[in-house]
């Protein structure tokens, strides 16, 4: 009687949600023997299994032909202005359901028909996926979980098992699954979702042990690629609604580059940190010198610090001005003048920084001083002021030949300091 019930909760879940599934191709595992999480091929796969020698496809034919292929059109009067009002109101769901389908009569045929299943390996999961699609019915499960009594809850959480069982034993992959509930229509709001609990669930049946690097693989695959993760992740996280499950998967993302030892140029390229604005966004300029220093530290590797991969891709003036600009803004200032200062100090160890100076001297001079209000003269300071003085240029001539300011022009506070220092600096070379 309780599988009877069952049934008959799931199938009108169906008929209000139904998705008519024409065909889905599963995603097969690719056993390759690449390792590299950011390889073409996909972790989130089940374990390989013998496939069942019956075709599971045939379940809803060997029920018979018309129980569950006309049940839209077996439903009685009562039944169908059920499926009107829950399709106009979802809050009326669960207690119509309660009122009028478990006292219908009409699916007492595939009831019998259920029966005999045993015999003829049947199962009633494999004939509703068969019937209605993966998606919807993983969808009806969910609906019918909510809305089930404690007599029908844990024959509806068994369904639930079977099919995460019915995908494994397929070999489908959790990018697989990612593709086969339409995730990606629901943008960031798929962390708060109830397919996003189905992907969590099928990563814990696949593997409980590493069921986060499952999930993150689904994520992965079925949103095309890691740097579209990572850009996912970042949108969810200005949402109050998802802004904490985001910051989880990214720490855990974060965790499993680290965890399978990748090297910060690869992380660099993979999340297309070679788009300059893309690079120096506060968060992910925050992440990425952390999980340099990190690695450097884990791995005792001697890779190239952060600042040598931000100015060997953007060169040195390009890098400059961008700390510079980071150092203004409160949540990127710290970070920003430790690779700023690493900057001054990689110039004046390499001797290089003659052309830098000549041709940006006092544009840095003024961005420098807006961003660090740092009264002291500092070498930066004095190796422009060293290259001002080899072109003859004297105090009173600064604000002429340096800003290009006229005579009773209006110049900036940061434009005096700049002269100030400049005038201690050339009295001192008397």
């Amino acid at each position: 009687m309780h599988l009877y019930l069952v049934a008959r909760l799931i199938l009108v879940v169906l008929l209000v949600n139904v998705e008519l599934a024409t065909s889905f191709e599963f995603t097969t595992a690719n056993y390759t023997t690449a390792t590299r999480f950011f390889a073409s091929h996909e972790k989130g796969v089940a374990p390989k299994r013998f496939l069942r020698s019956y075709d599971e496809r045939a379940e809803a034919r060997a029920i018979g032909g018309g129980t569950i292929s006309d049940l839209p059109t077996h439903i009685t009067d009562p039944a169908s202005k059920i499926a009107q009002k829950i399709r106009s109101s979802e809050n009326y769901k669960a207690e119509l359901v309660a009122k009028y389908i478990l006292t219908n009569s009409e699916l007492t045929e595939l009831t019998k028909q259920i029966n005999r299943l045993n015999t003829k390996k049947v199962t009633l999961i494999g004939t509703l996926a068969d019937r209605y699609g993966d998606n919807a019915l993983a969808m009806a499960l969910v609906s019918a979980e909510k809305n089930a009594d404690s007599i029908l809850a844990p024959q509806i959480k068994e369904l639930q098992k079977e099919q995460l069982m019915r995908w494994s034993d397929r070999d489908l992959s959790t990018g697989g699954v990612f593709k086969l509930l339409k995730m990606d229509d629901e943008g960031y709001q798929m962390l708060r979702g109830d397919k996003f609990n189905i992907l969590d669930d099928y990563s814990r049946h696949i593997n409980s042990k590493e069921h986060e690097g499952y999930l993150l693989d689904g994520l992965r695959v079925g949103m095309g690629g890691q740097q579209n993760l990572w850009t996912f992740l970042q949108t969810a996280k200005t949402h109050p609604s998802t802004m904490v499950k985001a910051q989880q998967l990214e720490a855990s993302l974060i965790t499993q580059w680290m965890r399978e030892g990748w090297p910060p140029i690869d992380v660099f390229q993979s999340l297309k940190f070679d788009e300059v604005n893309n690079a120096f966004n506060a968060d992910n300029l925050k992440m990425f010198v952390k999980y340099v220093d990190d690695f450097n530290v884990k791995y005792r590797a001697n890779t190239e610090p952060a600042i040598d991969i931000y100015t060997r891709k953007f060169g040195d003036t390009v890098v400059t001005m961008k700390l510079l600009s980071a150092m203004k803004v409160p949540t990127t200032k710290e970070v920003a003048t430790r690779l700023y200062n690493q900057k001054l100090e990689g110039w004046v160890n390499r001797g290089n920084v003659g052309t830098l100076i000549s041709q940006l001297g006092g544009q840095l001079l003024l961005s420098s001083e807006k961003a660090t209000k740092n009264a002291e003269t500092t070498q930066l300071h004095k190796l422009i002021f060293a290259s001002w003085v080899k072109k003859d240029i004297t105090p009173d001539e600064v604000l002429s030949r340096v800003f290009l300011k006229g005579s009773g022009t209006a110049i900036t506070a940061e434009q005096k300091k700049i002269v100030d220092k400049f005038t201690r600096f050339y009295a001192s070379l008397e």
